[in-house]
């Protein structure tokens, strides 16, 4: 479908400026209407034009405005709508909303429209099972840890080989419309300095509405042993388990690096994958493409939970030189709380005496850190063994990435950072609750990506109108001002 010409964003909001004037309806209802004016007042959509190009060819006929479109899924972030097969009515009964999105009031695409442009941004992502048709599994849900050992070592060993990573070869197309939202938010300064980024990342289950055990393609009878193959409407989605609901669920997870600034939050890369795929492996892989989809920016610090405490991870910081605030996964039998088979760590990374007391940070020798027996410290009143008073041990700074991280594990710093590690969770619970995302009826990874990066480009739009004032009189008047 060719494109038709694109207004620009003073075009646009000339065009709202008109149809208020023209209709006597709106102008009354314009009072109530001012928090969403606001919203899309400042939504300049000018940087993203570009990347909507990509998804319309050249030929064959005109094309709704990719821009409209666009707006109209932010719309439907900040007012309540069914779904999209009422998307149409929905702007046909609100003239005022049809037109905040760009639309004439008499020429509103259909359902099928709507459909349409979310499976062109669905297409920027290559689906990671293509058949839809298949054979169910007969095997049970079973509460384990997929993950193959020494996955994250191999896609490292690729990236320090100068190899690309399967999973991720390059950055998913997606994100980019992600990223003229959040580069504005970034050089806007509304998460922080550029140069010294933020960022805390961390994955949620997402149930879908598919089903699990798909729809049969045979004439076999109900009830009898049928073999043949199912179709599913997400041929993408698997079981999972959700360890803070204690349940199995059918579906995937969203993953998300969210900046943390004075301003407030921002994602700035998503990503979505099965439901039976550890966070560990999403965190490693999201980092990487990260560091790539902002060139001109340095993440300084990321903040991780427990579930990513691997030395790959730690490895992966170092190469792109990030600091990683990461909780000891206290957990793991293999590597709980034990450096090496002499020294041992308590729950705050610190050695631990043989006495059993923690051990206290000297400071540095060279490329070693120095660790005093507290008993040595007269204000904290410990008595210790005769053969553990005095000691001392140093270790290389290389020793285990997991101990001796940067800022020191333990330290003020290292708290202040890790808490805000929780800026994530209140970035899913916003797209989840406040913009109604678990109310879409959405039965398939494939779609419900889209909508998720629509409405992470719609938390930067908000975190604009934080900043930015606007004026009523001031925007109907824009000579006067």
């Amino acid at each position: 479908m060719a494109l038709p010409r694109i207004p620009s964003h003073e075009e646009y909001l000339q065009h709202l400026r008109q149809y208020i004037f023209s209709s006597p309806y709106a102008l009354s209802s314009l009072r109530a209407q001012e928090d969403l004016l606001h919203f899309f007042y400042c939504c300049n959509l000018t940087p993203a034009i570009a990347f909507l190009c990509k998804l319309y060819s050249p030929l064959g006929r005109t094309a709704y405005d990719p821009t409209a479109m666009l707006r109209t899924f932010l719309l439907i972030t900040q007012v309540p709508c069914k779904s999209l097969h009422h998307l149409t009515n929905f702007l046909a009964g609100n003239p005022l909303y049809a037109v905040l999105c760009g639309f004439d009031p008499e020429l509103i695409p259909a359902p099928q429209t709507f459909r349409d442009f979310l499976d062109r941004l669905a297409a920027l992502r290559k689906s990671l099972k293509a058949d839809r048709v298949r054979r169910a599994k007969k095997s049970r849900k079973q509460r384990k840890n997929s993950s193959r050992p020494g996955r994250l070592e191999r896609f490292l060993q690729r990236l320090v080989n100068g190899k690309r990573i399967p999973l991720t070869a390059a950055v998913e197309a997606i994100d980019e419309l992600l990223a003229t939202f959040a580069g504005h938010s970034i050089h806007a300064g509304y998460l922080g300095d550029p140069q010294k980024l933020r960022v805390a990342g961390d994955g949620t289950p997402f149930p879908l509405h598919a089903n699990g055990k798909g729809k049969k393609t045979c004439d076999c009878p109900p009830g009898s042993s049928c073999d043949h193959p199912r179709r599913f409407s997400s041929p993408d989605a698997n079981w999972g388990y959700d360890h803070s609901r204690d349940r199995f669920f059918y579906g995937g997870f969203l993953y998300e690096y969210t900046a943390k600034g004075p301003g407030g939050g921002g994602p700035l890369y998503l990503s979505v994958g099965q439901a039976s795929v550890h966070d560990s492996v999403p965190g490693f892989l999201d980092l990487y493409g990260l560091v790539h989809l902002y060139p001109d920016c340095h993440v300084d610090l990321a903040d991780l939970d427990s579930a990513h405490d691997n030395h790959a991870t730690y490895r992966l910081g170092r190469l792109l030189n990030v600091r990683l605030v990461i909780d000891l996964n206290l957990g793991r039998a293999k590597h709980n709380q034990v450096v090496n088979s002499e020294l041992q760590l308590d729950q705050s990374g610190n050695p631990v005496c043989r006495a059993g007391h923690s051990m206290v940070r000297r400071g540095r020798i060279g490329r070693h850190i120095r660790f005093d027996c507290p008993a040595t410290r007269k204000r904290r009143r410990i008595e210790c063994r005769e053969d553990c008073f005095g000691r001392c041990r140093c270790l290389h700074q290389d020793a285990d990435l997991r101990f001796l991280t940067d800022p020191p594990r333990g330290s003020r710093e290292w708290h202040q950072a890790f808490n805000d590690r929780t800026c994530t969770e209140r970035s899913h619970d916003m797209k989840k609750n406040d913009f109604r995302l678990k109310d879409s009826r959405v039965r398939s990874l494939r779609r419900l990506f889209p909508l998720y990066v629509i409405a992470a480009c719609a938390q930067h739009v908000r975190l604009w109108t934080k900043h930015e004032g606007f004026s009523l009189e001031q925007f109907l008047n824009p000579q006067a001002a």
